[in-house]
């Protein structure tokens, strides 16, 4: 019995998904010195992670300047001279920086927009590359649908995320409500200059007003004082 238990968690591990790495999480699988010659980024059929993680490096040493890992599972599961993302590369082509936009958050706004235009996304394909010479990195998003028709493709900035552009996309999503600023307490100057949270038992108390039909006797009996023996 023991041994049909063991069989049956084999069986069972083996049909669980593999863990898909983000495209920054890859990248951090290269070896040292790689992710500063970063050409393009690309990642087919994610759902939202993609099984696979194309990288390309600009490689002076090669003929054609290419250099291809590929990231699976956690690891480089092959490196080599030629890819199908690219045929030749210069060392223009080098992303400036590396992306601080990361692939999930890319996945999340193709969602957002997906939803808002009433469609549901079964894959994305992703695509990092630079605008051309001097252009700055930028995401392009292809979103597919059940029947593998394209529903849209959308282009994020790398750096920030901002949407440059969403074709396919009409209705863009409702941006989330800005939380309410928090309420802070009044504040006063005390006798000794200094800023005090204003407080019930911290307020000044205020002074009364006098009664003025008071007051009026007061000064008719001061006066009568002034005129009477006693």
């Amino acid at each position: 019995m023991r041994g049909l238990y063991w069989i049956a968690v084999i069986l069972i591990s083996s049909l669980a998904p593999l863990r898909a790495d983000t495209a920054l999480e890859a990248v951090k699988l290269l070896p040292p010195g790689q992710a500063a010659r970063i050409a393009r980024i690309e990642g087919r059929e994610g759902s939202p992670d993609p099984d696979r993680w194309y990288i390309v490096t600009q490689d002076p040493s090669a003929d054609n300047g290419v250099h291809e890992f590929v990231v699976s599972n956690g690891a480089i599961v092959a490196s080599r001279s030629l890819s199908q993302f690219a045929d030749s590369l210069t060392p223009a082509d080098i992303l400036a920086n590396l992306p601080e936009f990361d692939s999930d958050k890319a996945s999340k706004i193709a969602d957002d927009y997906a939803t808002a235009n009433g469609a549901v996304i079964s894959t994305m394909s992703y695509d990092l590359r630079k605008g051309g010479t001097g252009a700055a990195s930028a995401w392009t998003i292809s979103c597919i649908d059940y029947q593998g028709n394209k529903i849209g493709v959308l282009v994020l900035g790398a750096a920030q995320g901002n949407v440059i552009s969403h074709e396919g996309f009409v209705i863009e999503p409702t941006p989330s409500p800005s939380p309410a600023p928090e309420e802070t307490s009044p504040h006063y100057i005390n006798d000794a200059g200094d800023e005090t949270p204003r407080h019930p038992r911290h307020s000044p108390t205020p002074k009364k007003s006098p009664n003025p039909v008071s007051k009026t006797l007061d000064n008719v009996g001061r006066t009568l004082e002034k005129f009477l023996p006693f």
